[in-house]
């Protein structure tokens, strides 16, 4: 579980042009003033975890990571020109200080976590950098001191920037552009300036703030005549509830955007390791006599069952024959999803879904010819894990690797299998979740839907939900309907309440407690058919480009 690729405990290490991959952790540094330059870290848990100060990291590449560098207690490094995509998430710092991020080109990672996120940290600079098409531009949490300057975060999925709980944060010359939800969401923050940027296109609200006091004078809004909302004008919306956000004066013309000039890595594609399959084979295809005489194939003509996959459903031949004990058929589209739960030694009420509430999981998918294998234990999976009142993401990441993996990179179940973990508390309400190299994986908060909810309608919330979650790792997304994951549908005084009221989805949020049900897009207008977009190789091939 703790094991590296290379393990750094002394200072002023060089290590240059190395391909690190398949690790848990591909680089651990313990020791200060060593430098990582020009390297490509791909499926690992992490690329890189920094635990000392005075490091730089130059030039690199990060791809399928469930997270590219953890910065953990991290003190005065330095990151410059960095390409990161299609990670889980591409920086994370906890508790780190006086760090700065310079030139990187962090685009295309998970919908539902995405670019930086900077939790309980002080003193980060972020600067020159491309932010773009994550789900989360940069997430900032019980933080302060926090400078971005010169950025351009475009289409971001949820928020370009998300502020919780901070303050002294500084916004300036940067391009917040076209986001699908909101350019910058804060909640209970304070001391935000926000001051000489663009920002335009965001489909809800350009600033949306709770308890929050923020100034975002000067800055270019789309319009000439300022901002709309609570404004008389044509630009991006401004929103804020007990707090106040001063937008006047406005530019009437927008500021130079920031002219970047970044790295772009490789891209890298995981070759899935296929189970050896017990049994005479007769041609050497992989797959054994009985099943290809089973299945009409003839045992005595090689066929590229690796390749072979003709109900469509992401398993190929050697798969469907490892998986003919759970009744799978290649000709019928299968699902596997593991089911684990955490212990709760705080209430009665366990996190395990019950079997009633699983047999309706798997009658919505029967009702649309696929089947839906659900492994509460019964197929070699599914388990109690011990009590965690709250979970961080690196520890989520954990949980993956200890009980879906159990640290086993060659497990047969990986790429069959998706994985839910029902934990007491995790840092969102649910999200599904990169734990390796692939979104295979979401994780809810069983707690939190008991603090909101009774306990039946807790239990049927916590199914719905896991549904909905199930359905991003299955390839729905933001950005494939305006109506998935979108804020602005859970009030009936918002806009987007009636104009995707004929959505009827648990990925609209507007039924993600009610619904258990994906749409087919027969409901009328702005509805979208979900069932017939599935991706059901998405799970083992996750792109965001």
């Amino acid at each position: 579980p703790d094991n590296a690729g290379i393990e750094i405990d002394s200072n002023e290490n060089l290590i240059v042009e190395c391909i690190i991959c398949r690790t848990n952790t591909g680089i651990r540094i313990d020791g200060k003033s060593n430098l990582i330059r020009n390297c490509s870290f791909h499926a690992n848990g992490e690329g890189i975890l920094l635990n000392s100060s005075s490091n730089r990291v130059l030039g690199c590449c990060f791809c399928h990571n469930a997270i590219g560098i953890n910065l953990q207690q991290a003190a005065n490094n330095f990151i410059k020109d960095i390409d990161t995509h299609t990670n889980g998430i591409a920086l994370f710092f906890n508790e780190s200080f006086h760090n700065d991020v310079s030139r990187c080109n962090i685009h295309d990672n998970n919908d539902n976590q995405g670019g930086i996120f900077i939790g309980s940290s002080r003193y980060i600079n972020i600067s020159k950098c491309n932010i773009s098409h994550n789900g989360f531009g940069i997430r900032f949490i019980d933080s302060s001191h926090i400078h971005l300057s010169r950025c351009k975060m475009c289409r971001n999925m949820h928020n370009g920037l998300s502020i919780e709980n901070s303050s002294e944060i500084t916004i300036s010359n940067c391009e917040l552009a076209n986001s699908l939800r909101y350019g910058i969401h804060m909640r209970d923050s304070s001391f935000i300036s926000i001051k000489y940027n663009n920002i335009y296109n965001s489909t809800l609200y350009g600033i949306y703030a709770e308890s929050t006091f923020s100034n975002a004078r000067h800055n270019w809004w789309g319009s000439p005549i300022g901002p709309s909302g609570r404004a008389i004008g044509f630009g991006d919306k401004v929103m804020w509830k007990k707090g106040c956000v001063f937008y006047f004066p406005w530019l009437s013309y927008p500021i130079n955007p920031p002219e970047l000039h970044l790295k772009t890595g490789d891209s890298y594609r995981e070759e899935h390791h296929h189970p050896i399959l017990p049994g005479k084979d007769t041609d050497g295809d992989g797959v054994p006599d009985w099943w290809e005489e089973k299945w009409g194939y003839d045992p005595y003509r090689w066929n590229d069952h690796r390749h072979l996959d003709p109900d469509k459903d992401g398993l190929n031949n050697i798969e469907e024959c490892f998986t003919d004990k759970w009744n799978s058929n290649p000709f019928y589209k299968d699902i596997f999803l593991e089911f684990d739960w955490m212990e709760n030694k705080e209430f009665n009420e366990s996190n395990q879904l019950p079997p009633w509430k699983i047999k309706q999981l798997v009658r919505a998918f029967e009702e649309h010819d696929i089947a839906l294998h659900v492994d509460n234990g019964q197929y070699g999976g599914g388990e109690e894990i011990p009590f965690d009142d709250e979970l961080s993401y690196p520890e989520v990441r954990d949980v993956y690797w200890n009980y879906f993996l159990h640290n086993e990179l060659n497990n047969p179940r990986k790429g069959i299998f998706h994985y839910a973990l029902l934990s007491n508390r995790a840092p969102y309400d649910g999200f599904s979740f990169m734990g390796w190299d692939q979104l295979d994986s979401f994780v809810l908060s069983c707690q939190n839907y008991r603090d909101m909810l009774p306990q039946k309608f807790a239990t049927h919330a916590m199914t719905t939900c896991s549904m909905h979650e199930l359905g991003h790792t299955l390839g729905l997304f933001i950005d494939d309907f305006g109506g998935i994951d979108n804020d602005g549908t859970i009030r009936p005084w918002r806009k987007g309440w009636w104009t995707y009221r004929n959505y009827k989805s648990c990925l609209n949020y507007r039924y993600a407690w009610i619904i258990m049900d994906y749409s087919d897009g027969t409901h009328g207008k702005n509805d979208f058919d979900d069932w017939g977009n599935l991706d059901l190789s998405f799970f083992k091939n996750s792109s965001w480009s």
